[in-house]
């Protein structure tokens, strides 16, 4: 295994895993992550909340995902627009929310 990423809802429970790891495996903990799948990862222990951005995509360089502590619910949405004119396509959308945060998302015709 090259790389591999922890993330767990108690700080307790991931000192546990990765002392358990640490004596089935050879590892190293290079600390936070700041940056994976061109996701620019911001933590903010303060306010207990996860930012996540992608700065490179043209048009949404002030957009962030972020994650809180309110209510951990997933809620999804679902838009179908089956038009009844010859000319026009069925157009399906959808996207999931966990905590307010958009995590998938899909347009299609």
């Amino acid at each position: 295994m090259n790389d591999m990423m922890l993330v767990m809802g108690s700080l307790n429970v991931l000192e546990n895993v990765k002392h358990f790891l640490k004596g089935e495996l050879e590892i190293s903990d290079l600390g936070d992550v700041h940056l994976l799948l061109d996701f620019e990862i911001k933590h903010d222990q303060h306010d207990h909340t996860l930012t996540l951005s992608q700065k490179y995509l043209k048009g949404t360089s002030c957009w962030e995902i972020v994650f809180g502590p309110r209510v951990k619910d997933l809620v999804g949405y679902t838009d179908v627009d089956g038009s009844m004119n010859e000319d026009c396509h069925t157009i399906l959308e959808y996207v999931l929310l966990i905590d307010g945060g958009p995590i998938s998302w899909s347009v299609k015709m």
